[in-house]
């Protein structure tokens, strides 16, 4: 749709697709000479500034699923290890004291 107003005129493309991407001329003849002008018009599409949202969205989540893991890995390491501890310590705890781990018996052996 063309808009003429007092030595303007304005283009109004009402329904923008991406059919309507390329060169516009305007021209105008004058009594003193002729004039023109172009300008390209570049229709993006809805997924265009969605992109750089979607990148952001996928770093988030891949950020968000390692620290997950190393969280679980974590947890996981340190119950085995605080497994390992207590056993030791149970351990400790069976054997009577002053025996640094060796065994003596209270009962008599018979010669015989």
């Amino acid at each position: 749709m063309f808009v003429n107003e007092k030595y303007e005129t304005v283009l109004n493309i009402k329904s923008l697709t991406e059919e309507d991407n390329g060169i516009y001329v305007c021209s105008a003849d004058f009594q003193v000479g002729k004039s023109s002008g172009e300008v390209n018009l570049k229709v993006l599409s809805y997924m265009v500034p969605l992109k750089p949202f979607l990148i952001i969205v996928a770093e988030v989540i891949v950020l968000v699923a390692l620290i997950l893991l190393y969280e679980v890995y974590s947890k996981k390491k340190q119950k085995t290890s605080d497994d390992d501890d207590k056993e030791a310590e149970q351990a400790e705890s069976l054997k009577p004291e002053g025996t640094n781990g060796m065994e003596e018996s209270s009962a008599r052996q018979r010669k015989v």
